[in-house]
C-alpha cells in the first residue's frame, strides 16, 4: 500500500499598499493641531500671568501682616506714636487765626531795656500763596537797640518754631554807632486752614 500526499496549489500571497499621500496628510494635521493647542496655551498663561502675579504679591503681603510678632506692633504702636507728636509740633508752626497771637506775643517779648520794637505791621491780613509753597502773611518788623542786643533778638525770632522767610532787611545806625536799627520784611507762613477761611 502507498501512500500519497496531495498536493494543493498555494494561494497567492496577496500584498497591501498603504497610500503615502494620506499617511502624511494625516501627521501634518495632528502636528497642526498640537501647535494651535501649544500657542492657545502660551496665550492663555501670558494673559493670566499679571492676576497671578497680583495674587501672589497679595498673599505675600498678607503672610507678612499675619507673621508680625506683638514685639512688631508694640514698635509700630509707638513709631506712630511719635510722630503724632511731632505732626503736632509741625502744625503748631504753621499758625492760624487763634494762634497768630501767640506770634504777636513773640514778637512782643523781643523788648527788653536794650532793644525796642520800633515797629510791627501785618502788612495784609489776606494770606498770599505762591507756587507750591504755603500760604504766607507779609509782615514788617523794626528793631533798635544796642548791636548785640538786637542781633540777639532777630536770632530769637528765627530759633523760634515758627517759620519764616526774609525778603528784606535794611541795616542803619547811629553817628555813635552804639544804636543800630534793622527793618525787616518777612513771610510768615500759616496753615492751610487759615489762609482758606481768609480767601
Amino acid at each position: 500500500m502507498t501512500l500519497t500526499k496531495e498536493i494543493k496549489p498555494s494561494t497567492p500571497k496577496k500584498t497591501v499598499k498603504t497610500d503615502t499621500k494620506s499617511g502624511s496628510m494625516v501627521g501634518l494635521i495632528i502636528g497642526l493641531i498640537i501647535l494651535i493647542l501649544s500657542l492657545g496655551g502660551m496665550a492663555f498663561l501670558i494673559l493670566t500671568l499679571p492676576s497671578k502675579a497680583k495674587q501672589v504679591s497679595k498673599l505675600r503681603s498678607q503672610s507678612l501682616t499675619s507673621s508680625m510678632s506683638s514685639q512688631d506692633m508694640t514698635l509700630l504702636k509707638q513709631m506712630i506714636d511719635i510722630s503724632q507728636k511731632d505732626r503736632g509740633i509741625l502744625q503748631d508752626s504753621f499758625p492760624d487765626e487763634a494762634s497768630l497771637l501767640n506770634f504777636i506775643s513773640l514778637i512782643d517779648s523781643l523788648k527788653n531795656d536794650q532793644v525796642t520794637v520800633a515797629q510791627f505791621s501785618v502788612d495784609s491780613d489776606i494770606p498770599t500763596k505762591i507756587g507750591r509753597n504755603p500760604s504766607f502773611l507779609p509782615m514788617t518788623l523794626v528793631l533798635r537797640g544796642k548791636p548785640k542786643a538786637v542781633e540777639q533778638a532777630l536770632l530769637n525770632l528765627a530759633q523760634s518754631k515758627y517759620f519764616i522767610r526774609p525778603v528784606i532787611i535794611s541795616y542803619s545806625s547811629d553817628q555813635t554807632g552804639e544804636n543800630i536799627e534793622i527793618k525787616t520784611s518777612f513771610q510768615l507762613f500759616v496753615s492751610e486752614t487759615y489762609a482758606k477761611t481768609k480767601s
